[in-house]
């Protein structure tokens, strides 16, 4: 089994945007990643989001005004991406096509 194929299989068990909104522990774990996120990034900073997930930061930065692109690996989560793009037009979505140590763009 491919790596790519093992990562989907992990991630489409579960609703990550679920896990960050209705768990304690992940609306923590939101607000603490967003709170450090903001104290870092100097103003009007071009983000890369790496592994995205659904967005959720990714979604934030570029409605306060960010340059955000995002990659992401799970076919789930790229489906969510396409429906955020139609809503935030600062986030550049891009689907990772390689599993390995190098990252490629399309």
């Amino acid at each position: 089994m491919k790596r790519v194929d093992i990562v989907n299989a992990i991630y489409s068990a579960c609703d990550e945007d679920m896990r960050l909104t209705k768990s304690r522990s992940g609306q923590l774990k939101s607000i603490t990643t967003m709170h450090y996120i903001r104290a870092l990034l100097p103003e009007r900073a071009k983000v890369l989001e790496v592994g995205a997930g659904t967005g959720r930061y990714s979604v934030v930065l570029a409605r306060e005004d960010y340059d955000v692109s995002a990659v992401e690996l799970v076919e789930r989560n790229l489906g969510r991406h396409r429906t955020i793009r139609r809503h935030v037009g600062r986030c550049l979505f891009r689907p990772l096509r390689h599993a390995n140590s190098s990252i490629y763009l399309q």
